[in-house]
């Protein structure tokens, strides 16, 4: 029988029960909100790097030309030669400046030296000159002339910058499927190596097996898993740069949508460094900074030269003891209009020197285009030469694959009945593992190879 006391007592632990469930419930609650929000603000941080978005080689590029600073610091210095060239044709307009002076003579002496006729109280001068080139033998029409090639020069570098950053966004793209297609052969290599240990296993259990083929076939597994790391570590290396290249975020998870070819046509070399020399755009610049140079060297010899020019000036002036204002009886009016000559006849040697120094700078243009024209036809046909002996070991790749998957395969079936070593069938492994990514690389060097060739040509087919 319970007693009444006891009975209280069950009931008071049932209260305290009820109490901790509740106050467990309201603490769960609390906890889930506060989860949620940050849930909400983890997504809104991280939604960057939600689902992997694909993207394309031409998307890739594009998005290299939209957010590259380089490219954007060109497009400011064509706007740049722009408004320069702008600022020269403006010396072959009227120049008009005005002048407006009001003076209050407050103290002045009055004696022999300066008789009162000559200081009043107050003074006014207005005055508006003008002034129009008429010829300058060249020292205008040359400046204008560089002025307007510095437009081209700056135009084919920018040019030139968008093929790098092409270039460079097209590499670091066929790095990243370089570098995942090693990945999937080293995690073939892997399993591989595991098969290779399940055969052993299921031969233990019909026979004895040697603890030499067990320590042999373990170490081979503990030695691929570092080339796995590496594997990953040189894919996320590769990814992070073609994401700057993008410049799009690092966390930013994207997905490529394009893949290597593994097959490949020679390449037409016919005319193609006669192509490279109109087209290439850097070659371009340098020809037309040439050309600016030439004009520099016209405009500096012309200082030698007058410089005639017109000019017209009205002045409203006017002085008087009590003050002089617009429209007062004390002001007048004065006009001249005249032709002025300029002619240097000794400078100290400056103009010479000037000279020089714009011939100077004109030959060392010339040495910088013949540099890099030259520099620039070694580095087409270095990759003419190696895209077509790419192709070649493409083929001997291909072949080395082939065999190496027989022999391979080959070797398991001999290794189930113990027919050849550990050491053998590891290296019939290897060996094939070796001739994939050796493929691989291949088809990487082909594309990179193409990549170079395509720069430097730019238009037209080439294969």
């Amino acid at each position: 029988m319970l007693t009444e006391e006891k009975l209280f007592q069950g009931k008071k632990g049932d209260i305290k029960v009820k109490n901790r469930i509740l106050k467990f419930a309201i603490i769960f609650i609390v906890f889930f909100s506060l989860t949620e929000a940050y849930s909400q603000d983890s997504f809104q941080m991280t939604s960057e790097a939600g689902s992997p978005e694909k993207i394309s080689l031409a998307q890739a590029i594009d998005f290299a030309f939209k957010n590259s600073e380089e490219i954007k610091i060109t497009s400011q210095q064509v706007s740049q030669s722009e408004s320069q060239y702008r600022e020269r044709l403006g010396d072959y307009y009227p120049h008009i400046d005005a002048q407006v002076s009001w003076t209050n003579n407050l103290k002045y002496p009055v004696n022999d030296v300066y008789p009162k006729a000559a200081n009043y109280n107050y003074v006014m001068n207005n005055k508006i000159k003008t002034t129009q080139l008429v010829y300058s033998f060249g020292k205008v029409d040359n400046a204008v002339r560089a002025a307007k090639e510095s437009i081209n020069t700056n135009f084919f570098k920018k040019e030139a910058t968008q093929e790098e950053i092409r270039f460079a966004s097209k590499i670091a793209y066929y790095a990243v499927i370089f570098r995942k297609n090693i990945l999937l052969i080293t995690e073939e290599s892997y399993q591989n190596a595991l098969e290779n240990k399940d055969i052993l296993e299921n031969r233990t259990f019909a026979g004895r097996v040697s603890r030499k083929d067990n320590i042999e076939i373990e170490s081979d597994l503990a030695s691929r898993i570092p080339f796995l790391s590496s594997a990953k570590a040189e894919l996320i290396s590769a990814e992070n740069t073609l994401k700057r290249v993008m410049g799009i975020s690092l966390v930013k998870n994207i997905e490529l949508a394009d893949t290597l070819a593994e097959s490949y046509e020679y390449i037409k070399e016919e005319n193609l460094l006669e192509r490279m020399y109109q087209e290439e755009p850097s070659l371009k610049a340098y020809n037309s900074l040439i050309k600016v140079q030439e004009s520099i060297v016209k405009a500096k010899k012309a200082e030698h030269l007058p410089t005639i020019s017109g000019f017209g000036q009205w002045e409203y002036n006017g002085k008087n003891d009590n003050n002089a204002f617009v429209g007062s009886s004390n002001m007048d009016n004065f006009a001249v209009i005249g032709v002025q000559v300029e002619i240097p006849i000794w400078e100290g040697g400056q103009i010479t020197e000037r000279v020089n120094q714009a011939q100077e700078d004109k030959v060392i243009s010339e040495l910088e285009y013949q540099k890099r024209q030259k520099d620039l036809t070694l580095e087409l046909k270095n990759a003419i030469s190696d895209y077509t002996q790419y192709i070649i070991t493409l083929k001997a790749n291909k072949e080395a694959v082939k065999l190496a998957e027989q022999r391979f395969s080959l070797f398991q079936d001999l290794f189930h009945t113990g027919q050849v070593s550990v050491l053998e069938l590891n290296d019939a492994e290897l060996a094939l593992t070796n001739n994939k990514v050796n493929m691989q690389e291949t088809i990487f060097r082909i594309n990179q190879s193409m990549a170079t060739i395509e720069k430097l040509v730019l238009s037209g087919d080439i294969t």
